[in-house]
């Protein structure tokens, strides 16, 4: 049987997050259910501004926000891939990046200025380019 260790992992849960919305995804069509980052995801200082703001607020001694995950597409099986060929069965449609490459690289620049670790979901082939 293993052997607890109370000063590393002490018998109470951790701490919950307080408020609503744990997760924050920023791109144009966010829907009513998900948490408002910013109107407008090109203004890379709002969205640093709000990530900031979330990050003091839901910190606590076992919860450290580091990270901001950007989605620059979305999955092949749902056709929201953004590929450099359109998909088989969709005549033309080769699916979209979220982002231009402009407001991607300021995105990016401004959460890495202020700190933050950046993850890019990319799946298709020209969203990865």
């Amino acid at each position: 049987m293993a052997r607890s260790h109370p000063d590393r992992f002490p018998a109470h849960p951790p701490e919950p997050l307080r408020g609503e919305g744990r997760r924050a995804r920023v791109h144009p069509d966010d829907g009513p259910d998900q948490p408002d980052l910013c109107a407008d995801p090109s203004d890379a200082g709002a969205v640093v501004q709000k990530l900031s703001a979330w990050r003091s607020r839901y910190a606590t001694r076992r919860v450290r926000p580091s990270t901001a995950k950007l989605f620059q597409d979305g999955v092949i099986e749902s056709g929201t891939a953004a590929l450099l060929a359109p998909y088989l069965d969709r005549r033309g449609d080769a699916g979209r990046p979220r982002y231009s490459q402009a407001v991607l690289d300021s995105l990016v620049l401004a959460l890495d200025r202020a700190g933050w670790q950046v993850h890019v979901h990319a799946i298709g082939d020209r969203a990865t380019r």
